[in-house]
């Protein structure tokens, strides 16, 4: 009896604690991290009036705009157009529209380098990015692709 209710008190946890989950959406943030700030690893959270940009994975753009089928839901703290779509370039970086479509490109800003993270429905977000440390890890990502782009070109211009 007591097995049975404690079996059952354990199902009904698993089954909330998969709503919570499900609830859950898979971004890559971008969290300007500030020097002197502690930092924040993997499994570590960042609130969300400290989030610039959410580059979401797996959610289609809602805007109504030519090539949305194409590309994916984003969010940036922007004025009144936070709402928009992103997709990735050949070159590793990304672009931006927002919901007056207007189109925002930075060279060398490359959205591998904005750790993956599970979105909350309070709009905070905790980093799921193995090995994260916010000190470092924006820095390491960028030299990895600069030197991958550099292989290529050297690669390209080989005898």
């Amino acid at each position: 009896m007591i097995r049975a209710a404690l079996l059952s008190s354990v199902a009904l946890c698993l089954s909330l604690s998969g709503k919570a989950a499900a609830a859950d959406r898979l971004v890559r943030v971008f969290v300007p991290w500030i020097p002197g700030d502690p930092p924040v690893l993997t499994g570590g959270s960042v609130p969300a009036n400290k989030i610039h940009t959410l580059l979401f994975l797996k959610e289609p753009c809602p805007l109504p705009i030519e090539g949305a089928s194409t590309m994916y839901r984003a969010w940036r703290v922007a004025g009144a157009y936070q709402l928009g779509c992103w997709y990735p370039t050949t070159q590793d970086e990304y672009t931006y529209i927002n919901g007056a479509g207007e189109l925002f490109h930075s060279p060398g800003d490359y959205w591998g380098a904005y750790p993956k993270g599970l979105l909350h429905p309070d709009g905070s977000v905790t980093i799921t990015e193995p090995d994260f440390d916010s000190r470092s890890f924006s820095t390491v990502v960028h030299q990895i692709i600069e030197r991958e782009h550099l292989n290529r070109v050297l690669q390209k211009d080989a005898p």
